[in-house]
C-alpha cells in the first residue's frame, strides 16, 4: 500500500506471507534395532518448510526538492513490526521401516520437516538514501541503506532423538537472539548508446554485524 501525502512525502505498508519448502540435507548412517538386535542403514531427509508472515514494514520517503531536474535524492526511514513470533513449531516426523515389509531390506527411512516461522521476532529500524546525477546521455546513481534491530528476541530449538525401540523423542532448547545489523549499497553508470538501447555498470556490497545468540 501507498499513499502520496505531498509531491515530495510518500508513505507505504507492506508485509508478505509464503509458504517455502526446501530439501536441506540427505544422510545416512548406521543404526542398531533392540528387536532384533541387528544393524540398520538409515537414511535421514532433513526438510526445512518456511511458513508464515514476514514482519509488516513501513516507510516514510522524502523526495528532496532540487529546482534542477538533472538532480534527484530520496532520502528514506521506516520502521519494521514484527507481527508473528520467531518461533519455529514441532517439527514432523514420518518414519518408513522397510524391515517391517520386506525379509531382504535392513533400512529405514526418516524424513525431518522443521517447520519455521518467517517473522523476526524483534523490532527493526530503517534508514536509506538514494541520489541520481544526470548528464545528457549518461546517469549516476548512488545509494545506501542501513537496517538494524531493536532489542532482543526470545525463540526456541528442536531437537529429536531416534531410539532402538524406533519411536522418537523430541527436546527444546530456548535461546536469545539479536538480529545481525546489515548495510548495503551499490552505484550504477548507466549511458544511453542509442534511443532504444542503454548500457550500464553497476557495484553492489553488503556487510552483516553485531548478531548474537546466547542459549
Amino acid at each position: 500500500i501507498q499513499y502520496g501525502i505531498s509531491e515530495q512525502l510518500q508513505i507505504s505498508a507492506s508485509f508478505k506471507y509464503y509458504s517455502l519448502m526446501e530439501l536441506l540435507q540427505t544422510r545416512y548412517r548406521s543404526i542398531y534395532r533392540r528387536s532384533p538386535l541387528k544393524p540398520v542403514t538409515l537414511e535421514e531427509n532433513t526438510i526445512n518448510q518456511f511458513k508464515g508472515a514476514e514482519d509488516l514494514v513501513i516507510v516514510a520517503d522524502y523526495r528532496v526538492p532540487f529546482g534542477k531536474k538533472k538532480y534527484d535524492w530520496v532520502v528514506s526511514s521506516g520502521l519494521s513490526i514484527p507481527i508473528s513470533e520467531h518461533k519455529p513449531r514441532k517439527p514432523e516426523v514420518s518414519l518408513l521401516d522397510q524391515t517391517d515389509f520386506t525379509s531382504y531390506s535392513d533400512d529405514m527411512t526418516l524424513d525431518l520437516t522443521n517447520r519455521n516461522t518467517v517473522g523476526s521476532g524483534v523490532y527493526q529500524i530503517r534508514i536509506g538514501s538514494i541520489f541520481k546525477y544526470r548528464f545528457k546521455k549518461m546517469g549516476i546513481s548512488l545509494s545506501g541503506n542501513y537496517q538494524g534491530g531493536v532489542g532482543t528476541g526470545k525463540s526456541v530449538e528442536w531437537q529429536y532423538r531416534l531410539n532402538p525401540d524406533s519411536t522418537i523423542t523430541f527436546r527444546t532448547t530456548n535461546y536469545s537472539f539479536a538480529i545481525s545489523n546489515h548495510t548495503w549499497y551499490s552505484m550504477v553508470i548507466e549511458r544511453q548508446l542509442f534511443p532504444w538501447f542503454s548500457a550500464y555498470v553497476a557495484y553492489h556490497g553488503h556487510n552483516y554485524f553485531d548478531g548474537w545468540r546466547s542459549n
